[in-house]
């Protein structure tokens, strides 16, 4: 097994706190380094700090395997825990899902305290340290053009940390896929697809009546509707209501304009609800433009030392909650890649850990056009397909499972696809 002396992660989110996790059982010495300060609970690099995340089942699995000792750290922290899908409603497909335990939960809490739970568990290896309000300014190279370490702008001026690898965490709009393309002399192939969805949260004080209620509420896009609702526990008498929408779509700004968009969502459910609520903070934007993923696989040569994670391949659409699933699960595949890796040819790590952290993104990116094509496929049709798939998820417990965990990039879509034709015939 290859044992890198020191590596350093630029970016402190999520995907930059699982990569230094995960390598500091292959690493002497693991060193993050974070542009903004850290320990408030927003920061410029991070627009959605306050917005609600939901951690599903690839996520625990792999940040767990990350950072032992996380989940029950969130836990701790008083962030939301449901049993799916009993605890779960679900309102997607034009109607209500059935509602059974299928023995996996659903996790959420703001984006800022997962990083502060992250870097809680992080600082349980003491390989590893967190620098904030250090800024990478490069990749330091040799002779050769192998990354060789990171400059670094920092409050007493630049200076060079020296690193056997550079994990890029920086994001999708960051400066790593500029720094690789001049590296590598060639342009990193991307897709780019405009997006134009936005997200307003809004924390709520619960009625009475739902005080401790671990139950999450979610409303999703069907058909021509574009428009979703997620009411998730924030605490014990808190809510953090989410709602979204496309460009199309009028982007609340105040308590009564939130409560008319779930309204035309059409789920009385939820209405019911935050209807009893008490709005405790002002409504909250964020705006996704485009979704951009760099095809780094597909390179001719990568250049030595450095290797991206997370959103600097590809940043997932937020409507499904799988971007911190694809990132820490980018990040086991990264640490395996190294363990199998026998340190002769560096080309052989980058195209191993590159192909596989390709599959991880198109898993997550693709999955609502997957799962509607399985559908098809396996039920004739997608109009009397969906309404066909509804009625065997209501009578059969092992196709609800297989259902939900392939969007918990638990089960795969071709997995769902059997099973579906399996209970039709």
């Amino acid at each position: 097994m290859t044992h890198f002396r020191r590596a350093i992660v630029i970016g402190g989110g999520i995907g930059g706190l699982a990569a230094a996790g995960a390598l500091s059982s292959v690493t002497d010495h693991v060193t993050v380094v974070e542009r903004d300060p850290l320990g408030s609970t927003t920061r410029p690099g991070v627009p959605q700090s306050r917005q609600l995340h939901n951690l599903l089942g690839r996520a625990q699995i792999e940040l767990e395997r990350c950072l032992p000792g996380f989940l029950r750290l969130l836990e701790d922290s008083g962030a939301g825990f449901a049993s799916v899908a009993d605890e779960t409603h679900v309102h997607e497909l034009g109607q209500w899902m059935p509602e059974r335990p299928l023995g996996f939960r659903i996790v959420c809490a703001p984006r800022y305290r997962i990083e502060q739970v992250a870097r809680a568990a992080l600082s349980q290896r003491p390989n590893v340290s967190v620098v904030d309000g250090a800024e990478a300014l490069a990749l330091a190279t040799d002779r050769t053009g192998a990354v060789v370490g990171v400059q670094v702008g920092t409050a007493t001026g630049p200076a060079t940390w020296p690193a056997d690898l550079v994990v890029d965490a920086t994001g999708a709009t960051g400066p790593g896929s500029a720094w690789i393309e001049a590296l590598a002399e060639e342009p990193v192939p991307m897709t780019e697809t405009p997006q134009g969805r936005w997200f307003v949260s809004t924390v709520l004080r619960r009625p009475e009546s739902c005080m401790g209620v671990p139950d999450f509420w979610m409303n999703f896009p069907s058909g021509a509707q574009t428009k979703s609702a997620l009411l998730a526990p924030l605490s014990a008498d808190r809510w953090l209501l989410s709602v979204s929408g496309l460009s199309g779509d009028r982007v609340p700004t105040t308590f009564p304009q939130v409560l008319e968009h779930v309204a035309s969502t059409r789920d009385g459910r939820m209405l019911g609800r935050v209807g009893g609520a008490v709005p405790d903070s002002l409504p909250d934007p964020f705006y996704v433009r485009t979704h951009r993923r760099h095809l780094y696989e597909r390179m001719s040569k990568f250049p030595k030392g450095v290797l991206p994670v997370g959103d600097t391949i590809a940043n997932i659409d937020p409507l499904f909650g799988l971007g911190m699933s694809v990132a820490a699960w980018q990040c086991t595949a990264l640490r395996d890649a190294i363990k199998e890796w026998d340190g002769a040819n560096w080309n052989v790590l980058s195209h191993r850990y590159l192909q596989e952290a390709a599959k991880r993104c198109a898993a997550a990116q693709d999955i609502d056009d997957a799962v509607r094509r399985a559908v098809q496929h396996s039920t004739g049709g997608v109009e009397s397909g969906v309404a066909n798939l509804m009625q065997m998820i209501e009578v059969s417990e092992s196709l609800h499972r297989i259902y939900v965990s392939t969007w918990h990039l638990l089960s795969s879509v071709d997995s769902l696809s059997e099973a579906i034709t399996l209970h039709r015939n």
